[in-house]
């Protein structure tokens, strides 16, 4: 057993400002792992087994197999290094934030353990870069402190992205800049770091998204996340202990760390021999529950334990092992989350505060590109959009999002011209939309589509900005999300229209609706950020 490194610069500052200390009592201690004072020090050690785990491995400029890896000291407080991939970007890509495990009591972001893996994760989901946070460990930093370290990562990215940091002149701070679509920033943690990955999500979603503004968080990946529940389940029982886990560390780690979030859409990837299997599968049906976005996958097999990816030797020499880790790299399910975020689903104020002042200014984001239509929906019947216009993929009660405009009727300043077709949309209620703070920053109007002198089951939401800048001349551009009733019977004429979308028919090119440049300039730089 050996002290490892890291952490005997840490026993050693302890006892140089503590000279006068001669004796200590044993007050915890997790066998092979930590050893907790009466004074406050902490010795870390690690059984022979996991030595090799634990070498730190330093940063590199030359590329290794596609990669570099860098560490920086953000302005937040908080050590990041990062993995970033050295292949030419053909176009801007999702970034990763990366939450060590540990059972926060534990390990290093450059453990050789981590390394090993996300290097590789790194050029094989071919991202602009993985952000791996050097979290503060317990008891020292009991929670929340790591969650306040993920946090702060976060803001740090976010002035990194604005160019409002002081690292922005580190050549890899800069090389990330010049390949991320920060659109697109994904959580990533292994066991504690997965539960961390839930945590910081959250604290995000408090702050609100405007706090994180230009960068979303666009999902997270929680790998074997480190969850127990108050009862000893059958996997904690059933299941071997390995060398990173056993029932001591499940009880003792937990307790040494301790003193209803709207979050981004989940994967949680469940070891089938993993000790805590059973609280990680409780929490994404809780989640699904609770009508969150999650997905659960398990990882079959013999041996397939608790963070199973992260021991090469086992992933080098068994088979069932080595197919299991490429499902992580290669899951479809992960595939699919980094290229859509599992669902493009703003929240009426994302899209008063943040997308649609961003298209009145010309400077729309890579999912509104991709989601949020340019359409003249006043000019169009419902069925002519529906099959020229995607739905939005797993967009809560589906339908498409358009940005559009609508225009006063003569000599009125409030009332809209909103005839469609041979038909008309009828306005059925109205409703404010505030911001965290409580100060309203726009308006959500609801209507129903009427033709032939009967209503349809046909929908819109009609999404105002309540800035004035935001209006030119006689037209308001706004976003619309129209959509089939949910009660609509199977039969519906409404349902039919919206699944008669012709894949292979290309959408036509509609103008900009009209707005002023002078407006869209004020528009860019006085409407209020993400909500």
């Amino acid at each position: 057993m050996a002290t490892l490194p890291q952490m005997a610069a840490t026993k050693e500052r302890q006892e140089a400002a503590n000279p006068t200390t001669t004796t200590r009592t044993l007050v915890e201690s997790v066998t092979n792992w930590i050893r907790v004072y009466s004074d406050g020090s902490v010795d870390r050690l690690g059984p022979p087994e996991a030595a090799t785990f634990m070498v730190l491995v330093p940063p590199y400029d030359d590329p290794r197999d596609g990669v570099t890896v860098h560490d920086v000291a953000t302005d937040h407080g908080v050590d990041v290094r990062l993995y970033l991939t050295t292949t030419a970007p053909a176009r801007r890509r999702p970034v990763l934030v990366h939450f060590h495990g540990g059972g926060f009591c534990l390990s290093h972001a450059a453990w050789s353990l981590y390394h090993r893996f996300y290097a590789r994760l790194a050029v094989d989901l071919d991202v602009a870069g993985i952000v791996s946070v050097v979290l503060p460990l317990a008891p020292e930093h009991r929670l929340p402190a790591a969650i306040d370290a993920g946090h702060a990562a976060l803001l740090w990215l976010r002035d990194v992205a604005s160019g409002g940091s002081d690292t922005i002149a580190h050549p890899a701070v800069e090389r990330l800049c010049g390949a991320a679509d920060f659109s697109r920033v994904f959580l990533i943690g292994d066991s504690a770091g997965g539960v961390l990955v839930h945590n910081v999500a959250a604290r995000a979603s408090e702050a609100g998204a405007e706090a994180l503004d230009p960068i979303r968080l666009a999902g997270g990946v929680q790998l074997h996340p480190g969850f127990i529940l108050p009862e000893k389940s059958p996997s904690e029982l059933e299941n071997p202990p390995t060398p990173f886990m056993t029932q001591e560390t499940v009880d003792k780690f937990v307790v040494l760390a301790l003193p209803g979030a709207q979050l981004p859409p989940m994967l949680v990837m469940v070891a089938e021999e993993d000790m805590l299997r059973d609280a990680q599968t409780e929490y994404g049906e809780a989640m699904a529950r609770a009508g969150k976005a999650v997905e659960t996958v398990v990882s079959r097999g013999r041996g397939i334990g608790h963070v199973f990816y992260l021991n090469w030797f086992a992933v080098e020499s068994d088979p069932v092992a080595a197919a299991r880790a490429r499902e992580l790299v290669d899951a479809q399910y992960v595939e699919k989350m980094l290229t859509l975020g599992f669902r493009f689903n703003p929240s009426a104020e994302d899209l008063i505060t943040f997308y649609l002042p961003r298209l009145i200014a010309g400077k729309p984001t890579k999912d509104t590109e991709k989601f949020i239509c340019r359409a003249d929906v006043y000019g169009s019947e419902p069925s002519d959009l529906a099959g020229k216009f995607a739905p939005v993929p797993r967009c809560e009660k589906g339908g498409r999002l358009f940005f559009t405009s609508c225009k006063r009727h003569k000599g009125s300043s409030t009332r809209k011209e909103r005839t469609a077709g041979d038909g008309t949309w009828v306005r059925q209620n109205s409703k404010g939309v505030k911001n965290k703070a409580g100060v309203k920053v726009g308006e959500t109007q609801n209507f129903r589509f009427k033709k032939d002198g009967s209503y349809t089951d046909w929908l819109m939401e009609e999404h105002h900005c309540c800035r004035q800048q935001a209006v030119a001349g006689d037209e308001e551009p706004v976003i619309c999300r129209m959509y089939v009733s949910p009660r609509a019977p199977p039969d519906s004429a409404a349902r039919q229209e919206s699944a008669a979308f012709v894949q292979q028919q290309p959408a036509p090119q509609v103008s900009d609706p009209p707005c002023d440049k002078k407006k869209r300039d004020d528009v860019a730089e006085e409407a209020p950020a993400a909500a």
